[in-house]
């Protein structure tokens, strides 16, 4: 996707501070780099699609997510045992409460046997109907390498109540994972069919480096694919990328034109120690600068010195910022220093400062933010962190507060506090927001189905469930015993459990219609399936 890569190698990650999330650097990081979100970001900014054509909420989706973690990338929990039988899955549940207990949102995964999300989605609490709403959805194929091939996002029409196509991903990859394909559909809620939009075409060097990105549109009026766009991509003898270069195709002439570059060089360690970006102005056919970072390492590979360069009114580079990071003999960063160039004087403007302190286990247990005083000359509180961890080394609390200039002290804002099942999973969180004490305002809640044992080689069982989906009744057959069964929503709450023989009807006529997991149990093994109620 075109705009998966304008993420990874065009835009440029500055200081960012994510709810419950610290501030680790005032480093500029490198365009490619993902910052660690909290669950509740992961199906944030979705898309209101009423009054939108198909093709206009796909362009508005793709702008959020350019900037978002891949959802199938985020592994929220830790598998609860090695599922050899692809049909197995295992499904974690969280629902955020108020204080109060009232539902709010609730976000399920369902994992197949390789670990990697098969679905994932969120829902909205109906208060007026007491019922799940939903939000977002995502599925998942994966072939047997474990690549994604396969990714199908939905909306929820509120109209009508049900699941509504939204956008698709098929990726084809090689046999070393590397994706050779990408094609991007999206959903045509006029015909309620799907309808191509681009595709991205990669190719490797010997050593697997992506070399160049063909990037096509689908044009419905010929139906036929239409050059749009390349990537090019150079390499050093390390195997580090040195150039991007990008063209647009020329409508006119069917030539490619210059678009973007990228440049960049390493130290003798394979340190990124200059990134330079320009833009191709096709008026006056030259290279428009557009940002520059200079980095400076210690022996022991810290990046202990970031220079920002913007360009001036005749396209020279000029200094913008500096960052300087100090760090223990552990490689922790204690303290990192912004400075802003004050071009009329020509001198180091002091802006932003922040200190970090860490325990023996190399926990960090607080960090304080300063801004600069320009009047007084002198660093002045602005925020800290307060970090206590259990003796697992997990996160039991995390406190925010806020600098009060008038009384000179410190004021709660926000806290978030963390409890753990005996595996080490999240188990519940409580929010809180600072008003004249600490006031509780949600509740997060994790259900996992954990109680699947699988022997070292457990025993597949081989059996046909029909129909499913279903609507009223389902038959298990291929059960050579009497078996157990049991269904659970995708709370992990348990709805039927009973022994059944081969080809004993089980009704679900008064299940509600969605997504339920079946665990049959026999003397060798436990394995899970997915039921869908129609």
């Amino acid at each position: 996707m075109k705009l998966f890569y304008l993420c990874i190698f065009f835009l440029l990650i500055s200081l960012s501070t994510i709810s419950g999330q610290k501030t680790t650097s005032l480093m500029p990081q490198h365009p490619g780099s993902l910052i660690k979100s909290d669950l509740n970001l992961l199906f944030s900014n979705t898309v209101n699609i009423s009054n939108k054509t198909g093709k206009e909420r796909m362009n508005e989706f793709l702008n959020i997510r350019k900037n978002q973690i891949y959802p199938a990338q985020l592994n929220i929990r830790k598998k609860v045992a090695d599922q050899l039988n692809e049909n197995q899955y295992v499904s974690d549940s969280v629902i955020c409460k108020d204080a109060f207990g009232r539902n709010q949102t609730k976000f399920v995964i369902i994992y197949g046997s390789n670990g990697k999300p098969v679905y994932q989605a969120s829902f909205l609490w109906d208060t007026i109907n007491s019922v799940w709403k939903g939000e977002i959805k995502y599925e998942f194929t994966n072939n047997s390498n474990g690549d994604l091939t396969l990714e199908i996002i939905y909306n929820w029409d509120n109209i009508n109540n049900n699941w509504i196509g939204f956008v698709k991903f098929e990726n084809t990859f090689d046999s070393k994972g590397n994706i050779l394909l990408e094609v991007t559909y999206y959903w045509d809620n006029n015909y309620s069919v799907w309808k191509k939009d681009s595709k991205v075409v990669n190719n490797y060097d010997s050593n697997g480096n992506m070399v160049l990105d063909l990037i096509y549109s689908w044009d419905e009026i010929d139906n036929v694919w239409k050059d749009l766009e390349k990537i090019e991509f150079v390499y050093d003898n390390n195997n580090k990328i040195t150039l991007i270069a990008d063209y647009y195709q020329n409508s006119t002439n069917t030539e490619w034109v210059n678009n973007s570059r990228q440049e960049l060089t390493y130290d003798i360690n394979g340190n990124e120690i200059l990134y330079a970006n320009y833009f191709w102005d096709k008026v006056n056919s030259i290279w428009l600068k557009i940002a520059k970072i200079k980095h400076t390492f210690d022996s022991k590979g810290n990046q202990t010195l970031s220079v920002d360069s913007i360009p001036d009114n005749t396209n020279n580079w000029e200094a913008s910022s500096k960052t300087e990071c100090t760090y223990d003999s552990n490689g922790k960063q204690i303290l990192s220093i912004k400075y802003n160039w004050n071009s009329m004087n020509s001198v180091w403007e002091s802006s932003f400062k922040i200190e970090d302190a860490y325990d023996s286990d190399g926990k960090e247990i607080l960090q304080t933010n300063y801004t600069w005083d320009n009047t007084n000359n002198i660093w002045i509180n602005s925020s800290k962190y307060e970090y206590t961890y259990d003796s697992n080394g997990k996160e039991t609390l995390n406190t925010n507060y806020t600098w009060d200039n008038s009384n000179n002290i410190w004021i709660g804002s926000t806290k978030y506090e963390y409890t753990y099942d005996s595996n080490g999973n999240e188990a519940q969180s409580y929010s809180y927001n600072y008003s004249n004490g600490w006031v509780l305002v949600s509740i997060r809640i994790h259900y996992i189905i954990s109680d699947i044992t699988l022997v070292a080689n457990p025993t597949v069982i081989k059996v046909n469930i029909f129909p499913n989906p279903a609507k009223n009744e389902i038959q298990i057959t291929g059960l050579k015993e009497k078996s157990g069964f049991a269904l659970f929503d995708l709370n992990g709450k348990s709805l039927i459990n009973r022994s059944i023989q081969n080809n004993d009807p089980i009704s679900i006529s008064e299940l509600s219609k969605g997504t339920y997991i079946m665990k049959i149990i026999t003397q060798d093994s436990i394995t899970v399936y997915k039921l869908i109620k129609e």
